[in-house]
C-alpha cells in the first residue's frame, strides 16, 4: 500500500505545509514487524534529526512504502495522542474510555493504520509534562493492547487521512493534559532514581558536578528544605554550566534518594528552570578540581530563601453552610419579591439573547481577535451598566484612561470628532448630561498582575465605588506561573472567585488566537480563546465578536455579528445575532431591519 495524496486530503492544512515527514514500512526486529521511518531515497530517517526529513509530496511520490508519518520536533507548536487497542477494525466502534479521550480533546483525530486504534494531533504552547506510555488496565476489543501515548517531539506518527467524523481542524490541547495523566495514571511517580542502578555519566564535567552534588546538605522538609534543593540547583546550572537536562539527571540521583520527602520531576524540573534565570557568574565550578572546590567562592544569595520560597499559606474564609431545601426555597422567595436582579448591557438584543441580563456575581467573557470592537462592546456595557447607577471599575492594561476618555466622549457625543474644536462648547454640554445620569467610573492603570488588580477592585468594592469591574484584557495581565498557559490560567481562576466572592460583575475581554481565520467561515467557538482553557471553563457568560470589514473591507462596515457561546445560568435565547455598529460614535444599536444572519446558524 503506497501512500497516495489526495488520501490525506482530510489532514489539516498546517501539518501538510511543514517539512516534518518521512515514509515508513514494515521491518522484521526481533521477530516483530516494527514501523521504521525512511527518507524518500530510501535512505533511514530520524525523528531527532530534521535533515532526514521531507515534504508531504515527496513522501508521497516515493514507491516501495506502507505510508507516510509527520514527525514532532521539539521547537514545534504540535503534540501527537496515540490511542492503543480501543477499536473494532471490522465495526469500527470506539471503546468509551477512547471517546471520551476524542470529544474532550476535540482535535484532529484519525484511525489508525491497524485499524484498532486512534491517532489525534493537537496544538500546544506548553510541553507534555507526563510519561509518554501508559498501558491500560481496559477490556481488550482487537488484537493490540488498550493503552495511550503522548508526544511533543522525538517520535513521528504514521498518518493516514482517515478522519473521525468531526475532528478535522487542529485544536489547542495543553489545557487538558492534566485531565488526560490522571484520568489514565499518566503523572510522574513521586521521585525518579537512578542511583541503585548506577547513574552513568559520559563527561568528566558530569563526574566532578556528581561527586559536588554528594557533599552538599540534602534537602529536609521543615529544614530550610526548600532552598536547599534550590540551591544545589543553582551550583549544577549556574557553577558547572550544565543543561536543563544534565542537571535534572544529577538531582534525580541520589540527591532526591537523600532527601526528605523526595522532590517530583516537575518540582525539580521548575528550580532548575528558576536556577537558569538567576544573574551572577557562571561556569566558575566547571573546570575546577576537586582539590581547590574549597578555594571558590558560591555566592551565598542561591542560599537565602528569598531566592526559592514557597508561596504562603492563604487563611481559610469562612465555610457557608445551607441546606438544599432552603436554598430552593431562598431562590422561589427572591424570585416572588422581584429581587432577582438582571443588569443590562445596553445592546438589547444581546440582552434577549442570554436570557434578559446579567447577574452579580458572573464572570462573563468578551473575545474577539484583534481590532474587532471588543472593548467598544466592554464599554458600551460600561455606560450602560453606570447609567443604572452601579458604579464600574476598568482595569485597562492596553488604553490609557486619555485613550478611555476620547472613546467615551465619541460615545456621548453627537457631533463627529473632527469638530470638536469647532463646536467645544456643546460637545462639553452633551459630556456633562452623559455622566450627571451616572454613577463614577474608576479606571486603573498599569495593574501588571491579576493579584494587584484584585487587591484594587477589592479596596474600591469595601468602600462602595465597585459593583462591575471591566477587565482590558486577560491575557495583558500576570500572575504567578511557570508558563503562559500557567499564568493566564491563573488569572482566570482568580478572577472567577473575585466575582464569586465579592458577588459583583466581572467583565473579562480576551483575545481570539488565530485558528478563527484558517476557517471558511469566520465562526468563533470556545476553543478559540487564546493560550488557556481555563477561561472558558471559569467563565459563566461567553460572547463573541466579529467585525466583518475587518477581515474583508468589501463588507458592510455597520455590520457587526454576536455569538453567544455559554451561559451556565439561562438559557440561551439566541446563538447568533447582528447588530449596527458605528465606529465614528463607537456604539452598537439595534438594526432597523434585521438580516437573516442568525438563520445561518
Amino acid at each position: 500500500m503506497e501512500p497516495e495524496m489526495n488520501a490525506l486530503s482530510k489532514v489539516p492544512t498546517e501539518l501538510k505545509q511543514k517539512s516534518q515527514w518521512v515514509c515508513w514500512k514494515y521491518v522484521t526486529r526481533d521477530g516483530k514487524a516494527t514501523k521504521v521511518p525512511f527518507m524518500p531515497s530510501g535512505v533511514p530517517a530520524s525523528s531527532t534529526d530534521p535533515e532526514t526529513w521531507s515534504t508531504l509530496q515527496q513522501c508521497t511520490e516515493a514507491k516501495g512504502y506502507e505510508g507516510v508519518g509527520f514527525v514532532f520536533e521539539e521547537e514545534g507548536p504540535f503534540v501527537g495522542i496515540d490511542i492503543d487497542g480501543c477499536r473494532d477494525p471490522e465495526t469500527g466502534k470506539l471503546e468509551q474510555w477512547a471517546k471520551e479521550v476524542v470529544v474532550q480533546l476535540g482535535t484532529y483525530a484519525e484511525v489508525s493504520p491497524s485499524k484498532t486504534g486512534v491517532k489525534m494531533v493537537g496544538l500546544a504552547d506548553a510541553r507534555w509534562p507526563h510519561r509518554n506510555n501508559v498501558k491500560l488496565p481496559m477490556p481488550k476489543v482487537c488484537s493490540k493492547d488498550p493503552g495511550i501515548e503522548a508526544y511533543d517531539s522525538k517520535r513521528f506518527f504514521c498518518i493516514t487521512g482517515n478522519q473521525l467524523k468531526g475532528m478535522s481542524g487542529l485544536k489547542s490541547v495543553d489545557c487538558h493534559f492534566d485531565w488526560l495523566a490522571d484520568r489514565f495514571g499518566m503523572r510522574h511517580a513521586k521521585a525518579v532514581v537512578y542511583a541503585d542502578a548506577g547513574l552513568k555519566l559520559e563527561t568528566p564535567i558530569l563526574e566532578r558536578a556528581a561527586k559536588y552534588l554528594e557533599k552538599l546538605p540534602p534537602s529536609i522538609s521543615g529544614s530550610g528544605g526548600h532552598n536547599a534543593c534550590f540551591h544545589a540547583a543553582c551550583v549544577l546550572v549556574m557553577g558547572f554550566g550544565l543543561d536543563e537536562g544534565e542537571a535534572y539527571r544529577l538531582l534525580a540521583g541520589d540527591f532526591n534518594n537523600r532527601c526528605n520527602p523526595p522532590w517530583s520531576e516537575r518540582e525539580l524540573r521548575h528550580k532548575i528552570a528558576q536556577a537558569q534565570k538567576q544573574p551572577g557568574s557562571r561556569n566558575y565550578l566547571r573546570d575546577a578540581e576537586p582539590t581547590t572546590w574549597d578555594r571558590i567562592h558560591i555566592p551565598s544569595s542561591y542560599r537565602e530563601l528569598k531566592i526559592y520560597e514557597p508561596p504562603a499559606e492563604k487563611p481559610l474564609g469562612e465555610v457557608r453552610k445551607t441546606s438544599l431545601k432552603s436554598a430552593a426555597a431562598a431562590y422561589m422567595s427572591q424570585l416572588a419579591s422581584g429581587k432577582q436582579v438582571l443588569v443590562e448591557t445596553g445592546i438589547p438584543s444581546l440582552d434577549h439573547a442570554i436570557g434578559g441580563g446579567l447577574a452579580f456575581g458572573e464572570m462573563v467573557i468578551i473575545a474577539a481577535r484583534p481590532s474587532h470592537g471588543k472593548s467598544a462592546v466592554g464599554l458600551q456595557m460600561t455606560h450602560a451598566m453606570s447609567a443604572r447607577e452601579l458604579p464600574v471599575v476598568i482595569v485597562s492594561e492596553e488604553m490609557s484612561a486619555l485613550a478611555l476618555g476620547k472613546r467615551t466622549i465619541q460615545f456621548a457625543a453627537d457631533i463627529h470628532e473632527r469638530n470638536w474644536n469647532d463646536e467645544f462648547d456643546k460637545v462639553v454640554g452633551q459630556l456633562d448630561n452623559h455622566f450627571k445620569a451616572r454613577e463614577d467610573v474608576t479606571i486603573l492603570e498599569s495593574c501588571g498582575s491579576v493579584e494587584r488588580a484584585v487587591a484594587e477592585i477589592e479596596e474600591l468594592t469595601k468602600a462602595g465605588k465597585c459593583k462591575v469591574a471591566l477587565i482590558d484584557y486577560a491575557q495583558l495581565l500576570d500572575a504567578k506561573g511557570k508558563d503562559r498557559y500557567e499564568r493566564i490560567s491563573r488569572v482566570s481562576q482568580t478572577l472567577r472567585m473575585l466575582a464569586s466572592r465579592l458577588q459583583i460583575i466581572v467583565l473579562v475581554l480576551a483575545q481570539l488566537n488565530r485558528e478563527i481565520e484558517n476557517r471558511k467561515t469566520f465562526t468563533p467557538m470556545m476553543s478559540d480563546i487564546k493560550e488557556t482553557g481555563q477561561l472558558e471553563q471559569d467563565a459563566d457568560v461567553i460572547i463573541f465578536g466579529v467585525w466583518p470589514h475587518r477581515i474583508d473591507s468589501s463588507k458592510d462596515q455597520k455590520d457587526y455579528q454576536f455569538y453567544v457561546c455559554k451561559n451556565r445560568n439561562r438559557e440561551i435565547r439566541r446563538g447568533a445575532f447582528q447588530c449596527d455598529f458605528n465606529p465614528a460614535r463607537q456604539m452598537l444599536l439595534e438594526q432597523e431591519k434585521p438580516n437573516q444572519f442568525a438563520n445561518d446558524f
